[in-house]
């Protein structure tokens, strides 16, 4: 947990010092998308590989889809919350005023 979060603060001094480019900063959407594809893709082999997992797929697969659903109905409502009652409902706007 330690590197997870030493990782963390040093991308946000990175981004702070403006370290990298402006005009290389659309990768980090890239690399972003590129670590989140070969995270979900390890975590399949090795759930894929666990005899224990897939011998209870089906109990865990309810308690999965489970916490998948509150957690995207939770996250959706806060979003919602925040921009209604943080952002004054202004969503995201830019220097012309124009919703992006």
């Amino acid at each position: 947990m330690l590197t997870v979060l030493l990782a963390l603060l040093a991308g946000i001094a990175i981004g702070y010092a403006k370290i990298i480019p402006e005009k290389y900063s659309f990768l980090t959407g890239y690399v972003t998308w590129l670590g989140l594809f070969v995270l979900l893709l390890t975590m399949g082999v090795k759930v894929g590989s666990d005899e224990k997992v897939l011998a209870n797929i089906g109990q865990l697969g309810i308690k999965a889809f489970i916490l998948a659903f509150f957690s995207i109905i939770f996250s959706i409502l806060c979003l919602f919350l925040l921009e209604k009652y943080y952002f004054n409902g202004q969503g995201n706007k830019n220097k012309a005023g124009e919703s992006t």
